[in-house]
């Protein structure tokens, strides 16, 4: 992304007033929140001035994402390239988010994971569902995904046809595309009647970004792989703009010492480290008080589309 020369013309441009309309609301005026996002130091990060809608900007059209993601993004964002070793990193968390899917899951479910990866928490809910599809565009970590664990794996959406589903994740995907409410409405045609569409992505309110404003940290957290920086209002507002409704929680993952490590050191890290000392009560409250307040770093939503699948 945002490689070759006239990409780069592009960014260093003086930036119009007009930006284009906001992809929620139509609004067409926004404001910067942010200069220099991680890997694309001249772009901007934007809120539209109606919605609230926080955004990358410029963005990549589909081609400069397809080539991106099949060349800088897993060595850039992750810093893990091996199959294998993003399969190992993923397992704890495939696992959580297979538990917490569990109830949904009626008797003989199909299951559509959408941005698969290396086939971790279809391999966790495996056992769960009568059958199980990915669809992941990095071709290593596709292929690693059918040739060592056996999974089911597409290329890309179209490669599903017209097949249904009862339930259908997204875990920290739809950040990634060019156009949320179309991604999320398109998904909804793959839906059977009552089926849902489980959606996990960072929160912009994350008590990091919003409330302590660690320099540091918005550094990190800024990025040109994150094209959209979703809070609940606008997660929710996307899927109903899609024709669905969302019920939206907040999930914190990282607990109140990598908070106070942030704080302190600037750096990333930290997770348990005061927890011998502040106790696992603090640190348990803590992370309910971030929830409650609408502060955590993580949304989880669960979609209903009834005009679309019925």
């Amino acid at each position: 992304m945002w490689s070759s020369s006239a990409e780069r013309s592009l960014i260093r441009a003086p930036k119009p007033l007009n930006i284009g309309v906001c992809v929620l609301c139509n609004c067409p005026e926004s404001r910067r929140v942010h200069r220099g996002p991680r890997f694309a130091p001249e772009a901007e990060i934007r809120a539209c001035t109606q919605c609230g809608f926080v955004f990358l900007w410029p963005r990549p059209d589909d081609n400069e994402l397809a080539s991106y993601y099949t060349s800088e993004y897993r060595a850039e964002y992750t810093g893990v390239v091996a199959p294998e070793a993003t399969y190992r990193n993923g397992v704890a968390a495939a696992q959580w988010r297979a538990e917490r899917v569990r109830p949904l899951l009626p008797p003989g479910a199909r299951v559509l994971d959408v941005g698969s990866s290396s086939g971790a928490f279809l391999e966790a809910v495996r056992p769960l569902a009568a059958y199980v599809l990915g669809v992941e565009p990095a071709v290593a970590h596709r292929e690693w995904a059918g040739d060592v664990l056996g999974l089911n794996t597409v290329a890309n959406l179209a490669d599903v046809g017209a097949a249904r589903f009862d339930v259908i994740t997204l875990f920290h995907t739809l950040e990634h595309v060019t156009d949320p409410v179309a991604f999320v409405a398109r998904l909804a045609g793959h839906l059977v009647s009552g089926g849902v569409l489980v959606i996990e992505v960072p929160n912009v309110d994350d008590a990091l970004v919003s409330l302590y404003a660690v320099p540091s940290f918005l550094a990190m957290y800024y990025q040109r792989a994150h094209l959209f920086y979703f809070s609940s209002a606008t997660l929710a507002a996307t899927v109903k703009a899609a024709g669905g409704e969302a019920e939206v929680c907040g999930i914190q993952r990282y607990d109140l010492s990598n908070h106070l490590w942030w704080m302190l050191t600037g750096q990333p890290g930290g997770q348990g480290f005061y927890r011998n000392v502040l106790g696992d009560l603090l640190h348990d409250a803590y992370a309910r008080a971030l929830i409650d307040a609408g502060r955590a770093d993580t949304l989880w939503a669960v979609a209903r589309f009834p005009t679309k699948t019925q």
